[in-house]
């Protein structure tokens, strides 16, 4: 128990929410101003039960905002009869959460970090696409922009919560695919997935410590950036967001130049799980200039090099973006 959390329990917002959604409010509330690594479960007043731990699922700090600022924001809550916490507002429409998996994460670096800049798009776009669509947050937050949403993600876990997101709020699932973008078609590759981490399933086994905490595999099949603009009817994106645990590079090294300035923006996760990934990252952000696009990294090229160094495996958010003049 950490000490600097006791004053929640005296925080009526908390009762209040835990009162509107659980079946015993008080253990609820108790329970989720402590928030540990050892899981629980708490039976919603449908009778769905749902089960917590904070792990690397953000449960605790997904939970302080919808106390605090999502309470503010009248965003409406409810736990589903399977246990998933359904979130609704006007601003980013409906979302199912499984509170065992890194939904909440996902939701956090969305929504309430706005990591990918959404609030400051266009309110009109033409197509988007979101490589590693995971659960879905970001996909349904752009069919409200954009004409068309290319949706791709290769696990099966996190497809089904994708495709049950977007059907939830009247979304086509036309565009969401079951396939992994990598340098060209047709090949199958092997993911490995952990049911508790779902928003960090890669085929880098260096990334993840894959070979003794990964449960399954997952054989995915393959498909090229220039063949899923194809696939797709689409030709020409106003954002290609990519989150891909490391398949950035096969992503990035096995497309064209016409294919890449099909693109105006890139907005994606660059993990550095070795230290040749230094290079190839440099090697992307200068290929991306060289087009003509204004490339921007959320850590310096300095920091990223002591962190690897250190023997982090150290990630960041790379921009580019290409005046449409």
């Amino acid at each position: 128990m950490k000490p600097a959390r006791i004053p929640l329990l005296f925080d009526r917002r908390r009762l209040a929410l835990a009162g509107h959604l659980f079946k015993d409010p008080v253990t609820a509330h108790v329970k989720l101003c402590f928030v540990q690594a050892n899981p629980f479960v708490l039976q919603g007043k449908d009778g769905g039960m749902a089960t917590f731990a904070r792990r690397d699922c953000r449960n605790d700090t997904l939970w302080d905002w919808l106390c605090a600022e999502g309470a503010g924001m009248g965003v409406a809550s409810h736990i589903d009869s399977d246990g998933h916490l359904r979130l609704s507002h006007a601003s980013f429409g409906t979302f199912k959460l499984r509170p065992t998996s890194q939904d909440f994460l996902v939701f956090d670096e969305i929504v309430i970090q706005d990591g990918y800049a959404i609030a400051a798009m266009p309110d009109t776009l033409e197509t988007v696409l979101d490589i590693g669509a995971n659960c879905g947050v970001l996909s349904t937050m752009m069919w409200r922009k954009a004409r068309q949403v290319i949706s791709v993600e290769p696990v099966e876990g996190n497809y089904r919560q994708l495709c049950a997101n977007l059907s939830l709020n009247g979304r086509p699932l036309d565009y969401a695919y079951k396939l992994a973008v990598g340098k060209k078609s047709g090949e199958i590759l092997e993911i490995y997935t952990d049911p508790n981490k779902t928003g960090c399933n890669s085929s880098i086994a260096a990334l993840l410590d894959a070979a003794e905490n990964s449960n399954t595999v997952e054989k995915v099949p393959t498909i090229s950036l220039e063949d899923l603009y194809r696939k797709a009817g689409a030709h020409r994106a106003d954002l290609v967001k990519c989150d891909i645990e490391g398949g950035e590079y096969d992503l990035f090294e096995g497309a064209t130049d016409a294919t890449l300035l099909r693109a105006d923006r890139y907005a994606m996760e660059v993990h550095l799980f070795n230290r040749e990934c230094l290079g190839r990252s440099a090697t992307i952000a200068e290929r991306l200039r060289h087009q003509g696009y204004a490339v921007e990294c959320s850590k310096s090229a300095a920091e990223l090099e002591q962190q690897v160094n250190a023997g982090r495996k150290p990630i960041f958010i790379l921009t580019a973006q290409r005046s449409k003049a």
